[in-house]
């Protein structure tokens, strides 16, 4: 559902087309139509234009419009100022990434209540494709090393590797052998977690139990199902922190109400 891409390759000129709010008879239609571009938010958009609001100002209120008033939507380019043309590119990602999710739902493949969807094979069976957990494992211990992740100050495992108790090891802790799979569990373990909560680092050892519990649930032995469903449910609300910081404000969850413009920073450096 690569909508971003979509938005990128049209041409700003036509999805303001698809906005601009034109008068036929006594009823709003947009200059031009699209499947994605509920008619209610050119409606919208040209009773924002009628108050004397710019077109691009309109814009972005529309945009601030499809998430929560204490959510600030992602720009289309980080570390720039918004030009119209972002502002409607970015716009025009969230109305094809919900359409499209709209559509997989109607189709009977719920990607509005989850994540992933398993594909079924001719005998109805779900056919679960897993990825390699050492691998994304040692993904999040570089982004973590990098400082990707929010509100994680990296002083507590400086500290922590000067305790015996937590097994950590100055090239764990710096990411000397990338590849290798028992660093990242000594930097990202239930011996660093419960070191950090112990010694004013609540968030740090948090941050640490979830991703080790998760590599545990995900390995699988020794656990039984709930457990492992338990630890792969506190990562993915770990993850939705910071992608979707909005998910508990939701009566029932919509993954449809994600912004497609942003991506979660503590998986950014992470090939899904």
């Amino acid at each position: 559902m690569d909508s971003k891409s979509e938005a990128r390759s049209t041409a700003s000129k036509q999805i303001e087309s698809f906005l601009q709010p034109t008068r036929r008879g006594d009823q709003i239609q947009p200059a031009q139509h699209h499947p994605a571009v509920p008619i209610g938010d050119v409606v919208w958009l040209a009773e924002c234009l009628e108050e004397g609001h710019s077109f691009h100002d309109s814009i972005k209120l529309l945009r601030q419009k499809q998430f929560p008033d204490n959510y600030d939507p992602h720009p289309w380019v980080t570390g720039k100022t918004e030009t119209k043309s972002d502002s409607l590119k970015s716009l025009m990602a969230i109305y094809l990434f919900r359409k499209k999710v709209n559509d997989y739902t109607a189709q009977g493949v719920n990607f509005k209540g989850h994540l992933y969807v398993p594909e079924v094979d001719e005998e109805g069976e779900p056919q679960h494709e897993r990825e390699d957990h050492n691998h994304v494992l040692k993904r999040i211990a570089g982004c973590l090393r990098m400082g990707q992740f929010p509100n994680v100050d990296l002083t507590a495992f400086v500290e922590a590797m000067h305790s015996p108790d937590t097994g950590l090891t100055y090239t764990a802790l710096t990411g000397k052998r990338k590849q290798s799979v028992p660093d990242a569990e000594k930097l990202l373990s239930s011996a660093v977690a419960k070191w950090c909560k112990e010694n004013g680092f609540p968030e740090e050892g948090r941050v640490a139990e979830v991703i080790a519990n998760w590599h545990k649930a995900s390995d699988g032995r020794g656990l039984n199902e709930e457990t492992r469903r338990k630890y792969n449910l506190a990562m993915l609300e770990f993850i939705l922190e910071d992608w979707m910081p909005y998910f508990k404000d939701q009566e029932e969850r919509d993954y449809s109400r994600l912004d497609p413009n942003r991506f979660a920073k503590v998986f950014s450096e992470i090939e899904m």
